[in-house]
């Protein structure tokens, strides 16, 4: 090493680094449906308890500030977090989002790790179709009742499926 190089503080010497192997796009894909999978009842749950807070919320909020015992938005912020507290919907939308960061985090490095194979490539493809248009099984899509955008994305996520051996 020169003396007089300038140390830089964020990198990783090589003999340091993690001897961790990437993930592959078929582990990050695994990873990312078992998260979906305990993600989906746990936002089933949370979701009406939301709605139930808000909406009690905004009533409590709307029939107080007329007696102008609601002025500011600390005091309606207030009143709305007890509420949504006393209900459950904190407890239940913490575990909710806990499960959902490791849903981002599968899909963010699998979009990332560029595809090395039809497989792959399927696995990113059929990812993108439900992210981007919430549409979880291209083959159960009929095309011809389907907006633009989601009938091309719907035939080129089957296309590469099929090539991939995914669907006959």
């Amino acid at each position: 090493m020169n003396l007089h190089t300038p140390i830089n503080d964020n990198a990783i010497p090589a003999q340091r680094q993690p001897s961790v192997a990437p993930r592959s796009i078929l582990e990050l894909e695994a990873d990312y449906w078992r998260a979906r999978a305990e993600w989906l009842p746990l936002n089933a749950h949370w979701k009406p308890l939301h709605d139930v807070a808000m909406k009690a919320a905004e009533a409590a909020i709307k029939a107080l500030g007329g007696t102008s015992r609601v002025q500011t938005g600390d005091q309606q912020w207030a009143i709305a977090s007890a509420i949504y507290d006393a209900n459950g919907a904190t407890a239940a939308g913490r575990a909710e989002s806990q499960v959902e960061v490791r849903m981002d985090n599968a899909l963010g490095q699998l979009v990332d790790t560029p595809a090395c194979s039809l497989l792959e490539l399927a696995a990113k493809a059929r990812l993108a179709l439900l992210d981007l248009h919430g549409i979880e099984d291209a083959g159960a899509v009929d095309c011809a009742e389907a907006d633009w955008p989601e009938h091309v994305m719907t035939k080129l996520v089957l296309d590469i499926e099929r090539l991939a051996g995914r669907r006959a």
